[in-house]
């Protein structure tokens, strides 16, 4: 199985196992689990939409097993921060701006729907795409075209 296909099947199996947590602890598994993946898969801009929405399922799954299990919530933490969001700012650090451009038209469709609240939480991505869609970022890209 090559790289590739082995992420879309880990994917799909975190996926699973978070729909088919029924208590508490199958999810703290569940979530041990997706921080693993997060350790051994590097990030890919065209798995951030699916990552983010791992995060996002593990947490409202949580929040549906705290209501049914006999346990305090106050307990459990509900991490307000998404790990996929955190490797986002991360990978965007590590790009110069011409490099952000060239990312952005995968990362533009993968951010589609991505609450902008979760977005202000990192300030390194929301400084590049602000760059990346100022617009003496446009004129400085016509000007070397010119030149």
């Amino acid at each position: 199985m090559n790289k590739i296909d082995n992420r879309k099947w880990t994917i799909g199996k975190i996926e699973r196992s978070i729909t088919d947590s029924h208590n508490l602890e199958q999810l703290a598994s569940t979530e041990q689990f997706l921080h693993l993946y997060y350790k051994f898969f590097p990030f890919d801009a065209r798995f951030f939409k699916q990552e983010w929405l791992m995060d996002k399922s593990l947490k409202a799954r949580k929040r549906e097993l705290v209501l049914v299990d006999d346990i305090d919530p106050d307990t459990i933490s509900f991490y307000e921060e998404k790990m996929s969001l955190r490797r986002l700012n991360e990978y965007v650090k590590s790009l110069s701006i011409n490099e952000f451009a060239a990312e952005w038209t995968i990362l533009q469709t993968q951010l589609a729907g991505v609450d902008v609240l979760d977005i202000s939480m990192y300030p390194d991505l929301c400084e590049k795409i602000a760059t990346l869609k100022s617009p003496l970022k446009y004129a400085y890209d016509k000007q070397l075209q010119v030149a």
